[in-house]
């Protein structure tokens, strides 16, 4: 097992100190699973999936976890274990979705390719284009800032700047301008272009620049441009679930016992304006349908965005990062792979993309703090061996997604 390294910023420190009792039963779904198989088989099967993330789940108090591989060729298996809701006996299904958190944001970054392959916007679009209704307030060092550096968090703008615009009488649109005037009109962190540094903010406004150059939601747009033809029906936006009823994965927090949040709206745990940098959820087989399309475009095969679009979503612009994803070089890896991992602090999420070796894992748990982080990450873990044991000798260590950060 590899030694564990920071995740990013938390803001939930206290570690999880009792595990979950009652869930060591009845934890497999019995959804089936569409499989893409070859002549020799599936690379892993589901009741070997289910095994890892269910001793995974009970080792580290989580109450749920679900998890998928995919090659160039799709959906390879996928499995869910546990239970929706601590102290409830329903358990998850294929069929539940999963927040992904700041995941989110390599969606965002695919949709804006989409919009520059149809001339709508610029890679070069500045923040003084689009918004010129609030150019005035904007501060000289950063009227300049382009849709480029803000998707590579090299904008000069800080982890969450504009957090506390709270204006739900107006409309979505308008609240992610004004999250983007609240930051635009202080100075830069450092210049931009300068250094990379991550920001839920810059997301934001470069959200808002989709929705100038759309005239709709962002919401809308990614769901119209992405989501649809991709086939992922289940994609949707912040909380899960009826208020009050069993029928989605509830988040928990994890401090002490586990610790119930809440499910519909509320579960959100983020203002819907916060959407492009992490408000997506969808079932583990949906959001398998964009990793495996993501990973096709690395591996340079046909795929849904056009052959440019990949090459600008997956250059590394600097600090590690390219357009929603963090980059990691190995020998394991057969050269560069990439991952990212989100949360909003009662869910978690994390996916790992290997083009070389056409594989991805993804991962999600209804619960947020370290302890989950480091069960995801151990998920991974386990997974890349298991499926990778025909490929290489050496060991893989997927450990320390630095990027995916949980809106603070």
């Amino acid at each position: 097992m590899s030694t564990r390294k920071s995740f990013g910023l938390w803001t939930l420190s206290a570690i999880l100190a009792l595990l979950l009792a009652g869930c060591s039963t009845g934890l497999r779904s019995q959804t089936p699973t569409p499989v893409a198989t070859s002549e020799e088989g599936p690379v892993i099967s589901q009741a070997e999936l289910e095994e890892i993330i269910a001793g995974i789940s009970q080792k580290y108090g989580v109450p749920a976890m679900a998890a998928a591989v995919v090659t160039d060729q799709g959906l390879q298996q996928a499995a869910a274990v546990g239970v929706r809701k601590w102290g409830d006996p329903t358990r998850v299904t294929l069929d539940d979705s999963w927040p992904i958190g700041s995941d989110t944001k390599i969606m965002t970054s695919a949709l804006a390719s989409i919009l520059v392959d149809q001339g709508k916007l610029s890679w070069d679009s500045t923040v003084s284009d689009m918004f010129p209704d609030i150019a005035a307030s904007i501060d000289p060092g950063f009227k300049s800032v382009t849709l480029l550096q803000l998707l590579s968090h090299r904008a000069g703008l800080p982890q969450s700047r504009g957090e506390l615009v709270e204006l739900h009488s107006a409309s979505i649109q308008d609240q992610r301008v004004a999250a983007a005037r609240m930051a635009l009109s202080q100075e830069p962190t450092n210049p931009p272009g300068t250094a990379t540094q991550y920001s839920n903010v810059g997301y934001v406004i470069a959200g808002a620049m989709i929705e100038r150059a759309t005239g709709m939601d962002w919401e809308r747009a990614i769901e119209q441009d992405l989501f649809s033809p991709l086939g992922m029906a289940s994609a949707g936006f912040g909380g899960l679930g009826t208020i009050g009823m069993v029928d989605q994965p509830w988040g928990h927090h994890q401090s002490g016992p586990p610790v119930v949040c809440c499910n519909g709206p509320a579960a959100a745990n983020n203002p819907l304006w916060v959407g492009p940098a992490g408000t997506v959820h969808c079932t583990i087989q949906d959001w398998a349908k964009f990793i495996a399309d993501q990973l096709r475009g690395a591996r340079g095969e046909p795929a849904f965005l056009s052959p440019q679009a990949y090459t600008k979503l997956l250059t590394n612009y600097g600090g590690h990062y390219s357009l929603g994803w963090a980059l990691y070089e190995g020998t394991w890896a057969g050269g560069v792979s990439y991952g990212h991992n989100g949360s909003n602090g009662i869910y978690y999420a994390s996916a790992w993309m290997v083009p070389n070796l056409n594989y991805a894992v993804m991962v999600a748990a209804n619960a947020g703090g370290r302890y989950t982080a480091d069960a995801v990450e151990e998920a991974l873990e386990q997974v890349f061996e298991r499926i990778m044991v025909p490929i290489l000798s050496e060991k893989p260590i997927v450990s320390n997604l630095e990027y995916g950060v949980l809106w603070t």
